[in-house]
């Protein structure tokens, strides 16, 4: 339909015998995925998207915005039925809603991620939410990474602000992770060959409190810190580690001790 100032077009076809040889692509299109599209384009270039729809055996995306010569606003959803598809590692279903905005060229992004019955490595992973807000997405994106949820019971949460900069070169600030008694923080610059410089320190307060992710039953305290170098280009990985009052039944019982290395 054309009104003088926009036309609109309203499309939906069903794909027979699709095959991209990917296989979790299969796995979440199917055989027959279907796509149906309402959208209007003006004279001056504009896209207005009422509704893009595309649905599969194990995913459903509906897409709707617009996007103007120098102004993008697009929303999006995202379901699937199950990661493992994507990710062998990985299992449940995923929820997904986000937002595309600011330039057309060089858009911004928020995305919030929900697991439902998931599994990480054979682990239940339950109330998990993953929040993502990046800018700069194609000339240099930087933004931060949130996530929360338990983890075979125990809360766990980790977040991170990323930055791509020059050269390839990849910064990974503010990085922490707490899970139970667990608690890391640290930084880490990746180069364009990925290797890492940085510093990243761990404590564990009980690791009676790991007994579910560990699958015995053990106690005392373990600090450790690793500091990531490079020597001649290649990769230096130097460790400390102490532990105090570690009692593993049958196995260990060590009141203190201390190791230090260097992996070159």
């Amino acid at each position: 339909d054309w009104d003088g100032t926009r036309a609109a077009i309203r499309a939906s076809a069903e794909v027979q015998h699709l095959s991209t040889g990917v296989v979790g692509l299969d796995a979440l299109l199917g055989a027959a995925p279907e796509i149906a599209l309402d959208a209007s384009f003006g004279a001056d270039g504009a896209v207005g998207i009422e509704s893009l729809e595309l649905s599969g055996t194990g995913l459903l995306l509906w897409v709707s915005g617009e996007i103007g010569a120098d102004a993008l606003g697009i929303e999006w959803r995202l379901s699937l039925a199950d990661l493992g598809a994507v990710a062998p590692v990985l299992g449940g279903s995923v929820a997904a809603v986000g937002h595309l905005t600011g330039m057309p060229d060089d858009p911004a992004a928020t995305a919030r991620l929900t697991l439902n019955d998931a599994l990480l490595a054979g682990y239940p992973v339950s109330e998990a939410r993953l929040d993502a807000d990046f800018s700069g997405l194609v000339t240099r994106p930087a933004g931060n990474v949130a996530l929360e949820g338990k983890v075979a019971g125990l809360p766990a949460q980790a977040a991170a602000e990323l930055k791509l900069e020059k050269d390839d070169v990849i910064r990974i600030d503010e990085l922490a992770l707490e899970l139970a008694s667990l608690a890391a923080e640290g930084a880490v610059t990746l180069d364009a060959n990925r290797k890492a410089t940085g510093q990243v320190s761990v404590s564990v307060g009980s690791l009676a409190d790991l007994a579910p992710l560990i699958g015995e039953t053990l106690s005392g305290t373990v600090d450790a810190s690793v500091s990531l170098s490079q020597d001649d280009g290649g990769q230096v990985v130097d460790a400390w580690i102490s532990a105090s009052g570690v009692d593993l039944p049958g196995v260990a019982d060590a009141k203190r001790a201390e190791l230090s290395l260097q992996l070159i």
